[in-house]
């Protein structure tokens, strides 16, 4: 048997986060010694989506706990929680995890720059970012055809709602057109 006189440690969550595509996802957190249940809190768009607490012997195998509610989720930004409970008392919640679900695909992105005269041959493109967009597709054609057609991933281009990228690629002289798609 286990003793336990004080509530259970704050739990480290795992998954879900970043965009998801699925509206049921699952729920994954490291175990905490002394839980013998946990309370699951999310919330969506329009407020609280799950608020629901789970036996600990149901959900959790070894240092992991596992839960998929059966609630289907909004489009859009979501956040979760988790917190511990025993006979001692409820633990502290953890710290949130936002995620956001997006079952179609992302929005078209409204592109910034280049536009007009430029005199650099190696120009940075720059464009809003959109939501559900985990990659963007950069395609630049020129005089002689396409010159760049390359895939970024969005955590490492984009800050504060603005994706850019300067490739290494020198253009040539003569009109040239760009695209971007999520």
């Amino acid at each position: 048997f286990t003793v336990c006189t004080s509530p259970p440690a704050e739990p480290t969550l795992q998954s879900p986060s970043g965009v998801m595509t699925e509206s049921t996802p699952g729920y994954r957190w490291a175990a905490v010694g002394c839980a013998s249940e946990y309370h699951l809190w999310v919330d969506g768009p329009s407020g609280t989506v799950i608020n629901t607490w789970y036996d600990a012997a149901a959900i959790c195998s070894g240092d992991t706990c596992t839960v998929t509610p059966s609630v289907s989720l909004d489009e859009g930004e979501h956040r979760w929680w988790v917190q511990g409970w025993n006979g001692a008392g409820t633990g502290p919640w953890s710290s949130g995890v936002e995620f956001t679900v997006c079952t179609g695909p992302p929005a078209e992105p409204t592109l910034q720059s280049p536009s007009g005269i430029m005199t650099e041959s190696t120009p940075g493109y720059s464009w809003a970012a959109v939501a559900c967009a985990s990659e963007y597709h950069l395609w630049v054609d020129g005089p002689s055809g396409t010159v760049i057609n390359t895939w970024y991933d969005a955590a490492a281009i984009c800050a504060d709602g603005i994706c850019a990228v300067t490739p290494t690629t020198s253009l040539a002289d003569g009109p040239h057109t760009w695209w971007v798609q999520g």
